[in-house]
């Protein structure tokens, strides 16, 4: 997933990774920087995503823990090439569980 950030001066493109999230509320976007655009990608024929929320009331955006998950299968089996745990609400940033991730492949 990529952002686009417009100012004055130039336009840039973000990827959206572990990096993104500095901190609690905070990016990696410039102060003075405007999100122009978000790129999500159509995925693949054996690529699979899906994200959860938990929070106290449906209507809530104050997630109590939430998590993203992708995994890419090799083409038409049940094998995993690629897998990307992610979870949020347990710290100020988000955690990738990247022994999890290690593991699996």
């Amino acid at each position: 997933m990529f952002l686009a950030f417009f100012t004055e001066r130039d336009e840039r493109q973000v990827l959206m990774d572990e990096n993104f999230f500095t901190g609690y509320r905070k990016t990696d976007a410039l102060h003075d920087e405007i999100l122009l655009s978000i790129h999500i990608p159509y995925t693949s024929k054996d690529e699979y995503m899906y994200g959860y929320k938990q929070s106290r009331r449906r209507g809530d955006d104050i997630a109590i823990v939430n998590a993203g998950m992708k995994v890419i299968f090799r083409n038409e089996s049940d094998i995993v090439q690629n897998l990307v745990l992610v979870y949020g609400g347990m710290g100020p940033t988000m955690v990738m569980a990247s022994n999890t991730m290690k593991v699996h492949i």
